[in-house]
């Protein structure tokens, strides 16, 4: 049995340089390059070790080396070096050298000219500028961190982004701008002002329970809810023993250690009204307890 290649538009190969098909591989001072597909490899001269599938991939590339692109027009108008493309277009203008991109479209942006950056995913990464050592990982484009470098998008593929880490290493979750995830190292932004479409915390003993912790749009929430069997206490612990147990019918029970105290209350001023105030459910009656620095009333 034999194979046949049908190389239009390409040179023999070279046995003496390893190189192999391409349009221009025969007359070149690199070695080990491999073309397969019309107009691919058509300029490369100093270049080695590239491979070429397709047609015109690295149409114009005359110096870079150790380039895979696998796709009609991939790496098509760049010279990079060490970059890996595989799809239609993909880093078909991309400069910088290092690049990988999976996924037809990914990484072309015209101007693009950042290193080192990872795109996996139809048209991902295809709004990046001059960031470099990015990585995306879905259809999202990347135009929120165009010119920003060392950041992490993973979305869907619709390019919705699910989950962002940015160069500090701080993450964001439900949330791509750059306001909400500056804030702390680990940012959740909720779908709602639902309290369970914040941060939920499961345990695994019961999937049924958990607790949450989030911002209603009024204030923050700290509580607990399930999806059967009914609510459960809310405890605050230090040593892992309960110091302050709120139960589900709102009975908050304070638990002390060796301390001799059970609960310390200490306000600024020496005027009694801003001590402890003890309110009737209709807020007009109360009773007070404080102390004015020499006496407890």
């Amino acid at each position: 049995h034999s194979i046949s290649f049908d190389q239009r538009n390409s040179a023999n190969a070279d046995k003496k340089t390893n190189n192999f098909g391409g349009g221009n591989v025969a007359n070149v001072t690199g070695v080990n390059n491999v073309g397969f597909g019309a107009s691919n490899l058509a300029a490369v001269v100093a270049g080695q070790a590239n491979v070429a599938i397709g047609n015109s991939p690295m149409f114009t590339l005359t110096s870079g080396s150790n380039n895979v692109a696998v796709g009609n027009s991939a790496l098509y108008d760049c010279n990079p070096s060490n970059s890996t493309a595989i799809g239609a277009g993909a880093l078909n203008k991309a400069t910088g050298d290092g690049n990988t991109a999976v996924g037809s479209g990914a990484g072309n942006k015209s101007t693009y000219a950042g290193t080192l950056g990872t795109f996996i995913g139809k048209d991902s990464g295809s709004e990046i500028t001059t960031g470099s050592k990015n990585v995306i990982i879905g259809s999202n484009t990347g135009s929120v961190i165009a010119a920003l470098s060392n950041h992490i998008l993973i979305s869907d593929g619709d390019g919705n982004v699910r989950l962002k880490v940015d160069n500090n290493g701080k993450v964001g979750i439900g949330t791509a701008t750059a306001t909400v995830i500056a804030v702390g190292r680990l940012n959740v932004k909720s779908a709602s002002t639902a309290v369970a479409h914040g941060m939920n915390v499961w345990n695994s003993s019961d999937e049924t329970k958990y607790t949450y912790v989030t911002h209603n749009g009024t204030k923050g929430c700290i509580g607990t809810s399930y999806i059967s069997g009914g609510y459960s206490d809310l405890s605050l612990q230090t040593s892992e023993a309960d110091r302050l147990n709120i139960s589900t019918a709102g009975v908050s029970t304070f638990t002390n250690g060796a301390a001799y105290e059970l609960l310390e209350l200490k306000t600024s001023r020496t005027d009694a009204n801003y001590g402890i105030m003890l309110y009737h459910s209709d807020s007009t009656l109360y009773g007070r307890m404080g102390g004015t620095g020499s006496s407890i009333l």
